[in-house]
């Protein structure tokens, strides 16, 4: 029988709010949860027979470091190891960014009924459906930032809370996450918002302080606005996740290959809406 994580992380910023059932009730029916051992073993390295003594070792690496919490949950050092392929100085050191995040910035780990102006704003959407190789799909709608009403870091906290969630789920953790950003609407008053170092912690954040992994990151609906924007943030990501990001403009053919369109929102090229 497959394993259900939904323990809350350290800090546990949803703990109330997010709920084992809604994990479990959420997302549509995917792969056959009998075969996420065999995924589990092809896509990040996990081999059940030893992940026991992988936590262990972890741990072992852990108490080196005694600014780290000694109450890490053992699924939540499943996720971390999970999120670097099983290699455990990796698994270590994204613990200890994780752990100094929440004591550099506690704001950015806000309960999400703290966060309803960009829940109500859908600037981050998590679809129920997969994609067809089983990765949870995270729809970014830049346009929809109301930098007016609240600022970067609100948005980000948003972000980093909708994160937390899905890494909770053990799907999540195996097939990992595609993005889709739509850039539609993304205007000039954005832009001013968005700034070095608003990018550099925004990057340090998503791909090395929080359990995920990326698979491909989609960006749609592009124009010059755009370019600008990524050429602030481009000099903070990692070579890898450059590597993974293609821009497509208006041509959706790309994502839909991958991703049905009657699962994507309107401004992706179907006939639903993000609110739908």
């Amino acid at each position: 029988m497959a394993e259900t994580e939904t323990e809350a992380t350290v800090g546990q910023p949803f703990k109330d709010e997010m709920s084992e059932c809604f994990i479990r009730n959420y997302f549509e029916s995917s792969a056959n949860e009998d075969e996420l051992p065999l995924r589990a073993e092809n896509e990040v390295g996990e081999k059940q027979r030893w992940k026991h003594d992988d936590i262990l070792a972890l741990r072992d690496l852990m108490k080196q470091e005694k600014v780290l919490k000694p109450d890490f949950e053992d699924t939540f050092l499943v996720r971390c190891l999970r999120a670097r392929s099983f290699d455990y100085e990796n698994a270590h050191e994204l613990i200890k960014n994780y752990n100094k995040l929440h004591i550099s910035s506690p704001h950015l780990f806000s309960p999400p009924h703290k966060l309803s102006d960009v829940f109500e704003d859908k600037v981050f959407t998590i679809l129920p459906q997969r994609t067809d190789c089983d990765e949870t799909i995270l729809v970014i709608a830049a346009g929809r930032w109301s930098c007016l009403k609240y600022d970067f870091d609100t948005a980000l906290s948003a972000l980093v809370a909708t994160l937390e969630l899905v890494s909770t789920d053990v799907f999540t953790q195996i097939c990992g996450i595609v993005a889709i950003i739509d850039m539609s609407q993304f205007n000039w008053v954005q832009l001013r918002s968005f700034g070095p170092l608003q990018a550099k912690k925004m990057a340090h954040i998503i791909e090395e302080a929080l359990p995920i992994r990326f698979k491909a990151i989609h960006i749609v609906n592009d124009s010059l606005l755009t370019y600008i924007a990524y050429s602030i943030i481009k000099p903070f990501l990692s070579q890898e996740l450059r590597s993974k990001i293609e821009f497509h403009k208006n041509n959706f053919q790309a994502v839909h290959r991958m991703i049905p369109p009657q699962s994507l929102p309107s401004e992706i090229g179907s006939g639903t809406t993000v609110n739908d």
